[in-house]
């Protein structure tokens, strides 16, 4: 194994990884308290549509993704929607991200997705690179509604 890359074992994560996932989602910009961390595991362990994989290098938590699969109406089938990726700093180019991805896509193709495809925000350089050298390109733009009881709770806070 080269210098740039690291042993790292992926595994589904359980709601006992939530302290560990927090400060990765912290990364991310994302701010979550232990119980809705918790909570969300619980629901993805739960079901069969949704999986959160979580790699670690010598007993670690350095990276995750999660997907969700989305039936398709045009014919028969699924989209498989990567809904967030994250490798700490530390671990970042060392082959985790591209093991997430890989066993991400591995566990799409065995529920027969037609695509996957995934979003990131638009001063994400860095991660528009990592998708596009993994075979993602740029495609539709994306259109978002925050819901009005959404938008009253952030202006009441």
């Amino acid at each position: 194994m080269s210098s740039d890359t690291v042993d790292h074992v992926i595994r589904r994560a359980e709601v006992e990884d939530a302290d560990a996932l927090i400060p990765l989602m912290q990364e991310l910009g994302y701010d979550t308290s232990r119980d809705t961390m918790e909570s969300q595991l619980g629901r993805y362990a739960s079901s069969d549509r949704s999986i959160v994989l979580i790699a670690l290098v010598s007993s670690n938590l350095v990276g995750l993704v999660s997907g969700h699969l989305i039936p398709a109406l045009h014919q028969p089938g699924n989209i498989g929607r990567i809904t967030s990726l994250i490798v700490s700093k530390q671990a970042r180019s060392k082959g985790v991200g591209a093991r997430l991805i890989q066993e991400l896509e591995d566990w799409f193709l065995s529920y027969h997705c037609l695509r996957i495809e995934v979003t990131s925000g638009e001063h994400r350089d860095a991660a528009h690179r990592f998708y596009e050298s993994h075979g993602y390109t740029a495609s539709s733009p994306r259109f978002l509604k925050v819901p009005y009881f959404r938008r009253a709770a952030s202006v009441a806070t």
